[in-house]
Formats: structure tokens, sequence, C-alpha cells
């Protein structure tokens, strides 16, 4: 990942009447480590097919389905943040050199 990466978001610039680089990084280096904690919670947390059957009437399985599709739509988006802030780092990395 570099900076000259095409993102559909708008990156900050340091310059002189704005946040200093060194809290801006530390600010965005503070949300990268939550949310990698948030993704070892996460894998911890498993969806197990035993926690959901009784939902079920029918034994087809429907339940743990849709509650596994459900975490894995969560999941993405924890990680679709991750990889966000992670250009916010390197953009202000490559701004700071």
């Amino acid at each position: 990942m570099t900076a000259q990466e095409q993102v559909d978001f708008p990156l900050p610039v340091i310059h002189m009447n704005g946040t200093g680089a060194e809290e801006l990084m530390a600010g965005y280096e503070n949300i990268y480590d939550c949310i990698n904690k948030l993704q070892a919670a996460m894998e911890k947390c498993i969806v197990h097919g035993r926690d959901y059957y009784p939902l079920d009437e029918d034994q087809e399985e429907g339940a743990f389905r849709a509650a596994w599709n459900e975490r894995y739509k969560h999941s993405k988006a924890v990680n679709d943040f991750n990889h966000y802030i992670l250009h916010h780092m390197v953009h202000l990395s490559e701004q700071s050199k």
C-alpha cells in the first residue's frame, strides 16, 4: 500500500494551520490498535451451529447460516475500516518524509 494508491475518500493534508503530523498519526495508530484488539476478540467468539439449531424447526440450519452471514458481514466491515485507517496512516507517513 502506498500513498499514491487511488482511494474513494479524502485523506488529511498536513499543513501549517492543521493538526500536527504526530497528533494525527497517534490518533490513527490508536484506532488501528483498537481494531486489531476487536478482530482478535471476534476470532475468539465463534459462531457455532450448536448455538442456533434450536431456532430451526425444520433442521435446515437456516438460523446458523443467517448468524454466520451476519457475523461475516460485520467482520468484513471491521476489516474494511482497518484498511481505511491503514490508508490514512500510510498517507500521513508519506507526507511526513
